[in-house]
């Protein structure tokens, strides 16, 4: 099944790194068997002068463009369940700092997905030569699952066209009590040397490898893993390249979604223009 694309944007994945400080793991899935469970992270000078860092924490969901929204806490969000520490602290120059979370539910826990996000807020430096200092901030993703936990997706379509740039898009829904993500490669053919089924070639040689643009296509990557939270339905959309010469593309989609196994393959246009006008029209 194919439909026009909705055009959105798209959520940015927090990241492990901003500025001059690295985390690990940059998101905690934390599965709640008990009465508490408990976790850590790693938060790294990289820079060259101390930091002083802040944590707080909050509850939050998704957009209708992806991005994260912060809410206000329930009974049931994982925000009212962690004791994190230290709150503040300072690391020097090359040096870490590890947060202690505990997870101790203050109401009991239903059974699914309970989320927080904790954000590491740096804060002005003392010395006046670095007050006007651009400061980082950096989410820390948290799910805490009680089980039974179902992972569950609905794959409704993909796309493909031209908007400013050829864009991608695929239609994901979750059913059950936590999020899921995509894991799925994509790769762009011309027309005439498409393998004709979708996941022939791989990308990548193993999860962690670089990924290679197969022989004979225009460009390859991986979908944004972007988390299709429970009972929504996200649109992701992507750009497969910063441009393509005019013609006739296959857009070939292999992986899955969880368990949900993806295989698609979505023929697209990319529009030949007048010399010197902008591409900012919708083609297929």
């Amino acid at each position: 099944m194919r439909r026009g694309l909705g055009w959105s944007l798209l959520l940015l994945p927090v990241s492990a790194l901003a500025g001059a400080i690295a985390v690990s793991p940059p998101r905690l899935d934390i599965t709640l068997t008990g009465s508490q469970a408990a976790e850590a992270v790693k938060v790294v000078n990289l820079g060259d002068r101390p930091l002083r860092i802040k944590v707080s924490v909050a509850h939050w969901r998704l957009d209708e463009q992806n991005r994260i929204e912060l809410i206000a806490p329930t009974p049931q969000s994982a925000d009212q369940w962690l004791l994190i520490t230290p709150l503040e602290f300072v690391i020097e120059p090359g040096k870490f700092q590890t947060l202690r979370i505990l997870v101790r539910p203050r109401v009991a826990p239903e059974a699914g997905e309970h989320r927080a996000m904790i954000f590491l807020d740096e804060q002005p430096p003392e010395a006046k030569e670095f007050a006007t200092l651009n400061l980082a901030r950096i989410g820390v993703g948290v799910y805490v699952l009680v089980p039974p936990v179902e992972r569950k997706a609905v794959f409704h379509c993909a796309d493909a066209g031209f908007f400013q740039k050829p864009m991608a898009l695929l239609d994901l829904e979750s059913v059950g009590n936590a999020h899921v993500r995509p894991a799925v490669q994509f790769i762009v053919w011309p027309k005439d040397v498409f393998p004709g089924k979708p996941g022939t070639v791989k990308v990548q040689e193993t999860p962690t490898s670089p990924v290679v643009t197969p022989l004979g296509a225009v460009t390859a990557g991986l979908v944004p893993d972007i988390p299709v939270l429970p009972g929504t339905r996200r649109k992701i959309i992507f750009p497969l390249a910063e441009s393509l010469p005019a013609g006739e593309y296959w857009l070939d989609l292999s992986g899955k979604v969880d368990s949900l196994p993806i295989s698609e393959a979505v023929p697209f246009t990319v529009p030949q223009l007048p010399q010197g006008a902008a591409r900012d029209g919708a083609g297929k």
